[in-house]
């Protein structure tokens, strides 16, 4: 066994005293990837994304960097209007960017700021390493809000592989 089947010889062991919808498959997908027939999940699980669609990995990643964005303009920015958050946002994302702080810290598998701006720009840059727009981050901001944007925009996300 390779150290990459050992976490998935303990998911197999986990699903085996499991039931319930889709269980019997996702065994059989991990055993498919542990003999070695399937070279992922994803490709075990038929995860591929059709033509034109995000992977499911790309859609969870940006979830995640909407939901810190939103996390953002709550608690540093709560009295601001949508469009000052999303300026202010942008500007210090741009400006974390660029600063030495995520120059030092890039590379570093955990974040080394334990709360706050700094490490809401860490992680956003972790998922994705990119300056936003102000008009991504006010998208995103009114998309949480139920607000209607008039334009469609491209997303400042990478495309997938």
């Amino acid at each position: 066994m390779t150290a990459v089947s050992d976490p998935l010889l303990t998911l197999r062991r986990i699903l085996a005293d499991q039931a319930g919808d889709g269980v019997p498959e996702l065994r059989l997908a991990v055993q498919r990837v542990i003999d070695g027939a399937e070279p992922s999940l994803d490709a075990a699980l038929g995860l591929k994304p059709a033509a034109g669609q995000r992977s499911w990995k790309t859609t969870s990643a940006l979830e995640e960097r909407d939901r810190l964005i939103r996390e953002i303009a709550t608690t540093i920015f709560p009295e601001r209007s949508i469009r000052e958050m999303a300026e202010e946002i942008a500007k210090g994302l741009e400006k974390f960017r660029s600063g030495s702080d995520w120059r030092r810290s890039r590379n570093q598998d955990t974040c080394p700021y334990p709360q706050g701006l700094k490490a809401n720009f860490w992680r956003i840059l972790k998922i994705f390493d990119r300056n936003l727009s102000a008009a991504r981050v006010r998208a995103v901001l009114a998309r949480e809000l139920g607000l209607f944007v008039s334009q469609p925009m491209p997303d400042d996300s990478l495309n997938d592989q």
